[in-house]
């Protein structure tokens, strides 16, 4: 499987009611056994713009978009400009050098396929993903008592 659970919000039927629900069910499984449970939660600010071209597309390649596809994105990636209006005056562009466009139909795409490994670098831990929010669980078992 390409992708993982991780584009829930993408994905017909699945909400941030389901991913708070899955993260709480494996909170309950590890009270119920005595463990205690920690957690870090993380909202990535502003996330679309933080995807490196680079790294999107060696992370496409290791997918199999390599080649002429490859380079196609790379391409459509590249050289974007962006504009910032203040006060009414609209400066030169500046060149974007991270980030996929917003508001397209790959943008979504672009950022679960930029984001869908953290699972397997991530080690003794459950990552709960939606969207541009994770959360990351961790358990340890107490003695008996």
């Amino acid at each position: 499987m390409v992708l993982g659970v991780l584009g829930v919000k993408f994905r017909p039927g699945h909400s941030t009611v389901s991913c708070a629900a899955g993260v709480l069910n494996n909170v309950y499984r590890s009270l119920d056994v005595g463990g205690l449970t920690g957690a870090v939660f993380l909202d990535l600010r502003k996330a679309f713009d933080t995807v490196s071209h680079t790294m999107l597309c060696s992370k496409l390649a290791e997918y199999g978009v390599s080649g002429s596809s490859n380079a196609l994105l790379r391409n459509y990636l590249s050289d974007r400009q962006q504009y910032i209006r203040y006060k009414g005056s609209l400066p030169s562009p500046g060149l974007s050098t991270c980030g996929v466009p917003q508001g397209s139909i790959m943008g979504p795409l672009m950022f679960i396929i930029y984001i869908n490994d953290l699972p397997q670098i991530m080690e003794n831990c459950q990552i709960a993903m939606y969207a541009d929010d994770t959360s990351i669980l961790f358990w340890k078992l107490c003695g008996g008592g």
